[in-house]
């Protein structure tokens, strides 16, 4: 029970977090697939709780969740398999043949299954495979019908699973990799399970020794399986948190500047802060406005860096030496600029590279040094 309360929440998170980027990529087709493999594994797993099993068949019918659970698992494989596909193989005609193929068959083990439900005699419908009814033909063949169906979901999942692969993303490779040995896993024990029935229902022993096996492997590619799907959404959730923090702390180390910058160019600022607070929904958008006002602010103030660095080049001075130009700059800035009489903005702080982080780094570097000609 714990195991799969475990996995169900595991499932559901997963499902929860890929639907909200599915809310943001609406016609991305792989996420689509994504989302509902989750989601329909996570209503089966929910359905295979006892106390679930119990409730819905008390308020329709005996045998209504097994044939339920079936459809959510197997529908849940076949958008995995798709999702593989099409990852693979890209939007084409090879991919939507295989689509409709493996939707027909979907549709065919599942029709399958619902009759041989509803010709077992009624008591009978609550079956397991350990009940001694194996050996009634109906009951023999919904298993039979349905492992033959998951071998060839878990199989070939496995298979497209192995051909996809994204280079630059070693998180999805490990992934694929971890689901990929739990398909094996559930593959194998749906093999043990098709041959266990096939012994009872020839009137066979039953082989405790099998089923000892198949349990605990079952459990674990479940696991293995659950990871893999949720691996990535962790890894991405991970990243977020990692890229929050870090804006948090560069937001707070371009406050020296900024706040010097803002006293002499209030009319600067692009957006103020609700409450002048700085929110964690608003740690991206604020770091990136601090960014830009503060490299406006420096263009403003440049006039005057010139005149305090006198004839030295502010292009390429140091951080400490910038900073003590800043200071002396911010003191030769009247409080109100004649508009006609506005000076020429020279370079100042140019970064060493050509990309934002050179930029961040520059302009922190300098943040940092205000504070310390300040001490």
């Amino acid at each position: 029970m714990s195991l799969q309360i475990t996995l169900l929440v595991a499932l559901t998170i997963g499902a929860v977090w890929k639907t909200v980027d599915l809310v943001r990529s609406a016609g991305d087709r792989l996420l689509r697939l994504l989302v509902a493999c989750l989601w329909l594994l996570a209503l089966g797993h929910a359905l295979s709780l006892t106390v679930v099993t119990k409730a819905l068949d008390a308020a329709t019918t005996l045998g209504v969740s097994k044939v339920a659970y079936n459809a959510l698992v197997m529908s849940g494989l076949f958008a995995l398999v798709s999702f593989f596909v099409y990852a693979t193989r890209g939007d084409g005609p090879a991919a939507r043949r295989r689509f409709r193929i493996d939707g027909v068959l979907l549709a065919a083990t599942l029709l399958a299954m619902l009759v041989l439900m509803i010709v077992t005699p009624a008591a009978l419908r609550g079956h397991t495979l350990s009940t001694p009814n194996i050996t009634e033909a109906p009951i023999a063949w919904f298993y039979l019908v349905g492992n033959v169906y998951f071998v060839y979901a878990y199989l070939v999942s496995g298979l497209w699973a192995l051909r996809y692969s994204v280079p630059a993303s070693r998180s999805l490779t490990v992934a694929l990799w971890i689901i990929t040995l739990g398909l094996a896993g559930l593959t194998f024990t749906s093999v043990n399970r098709a041959i266990w029935v096939l012994i009872r229902y020839n009137g066979g022993p039953p082989l405790k020794g099998l089923n000892a096996i198949n349990w605990p492997i079952s459990n674990a590619s479940f696991v293995l399986v659950t990871l893999g799907m949720c691996l990535p959404a962790v890894v991405q959730l991970i990243g977020a948190v990692r890229s929050w923090l870090l804006h948090r702390r560069l937001y707070r180390e371009l406050d020296p500047l900024w706040s010097a910058l803002h006293r002499a160019f209030p009319e600067l600022e692009l957006e103020r802060p609700e409450n002048g607070r700085f929110r964690f929904g608003r740690t991206h958008r604020g770091f990136y406005r601090r960014l830009i006002e503060c490299r406006d602010g420096l263009v403003r103030l440049s006039p005057y860096i010139a005149i305090a660095a006198k004839g030295e080049d502010v292009s390429r001075c140091t951080p400490a030496e910038l900073a003590g130009y800043i200071r002396f700059a911010l003191t030769l800035k009247p409080g109100e600029e004649d508009p006609g009489n506005a000076l020429n903005a020279v370079s100042v702080a140019i970064p060493e590279g050509s990309d934002m982080n050179s930029d961040v780094r520059g302009l922190v570097a300098v943040s940092n040094a205000l504070v310390e000609s300040r001490a």
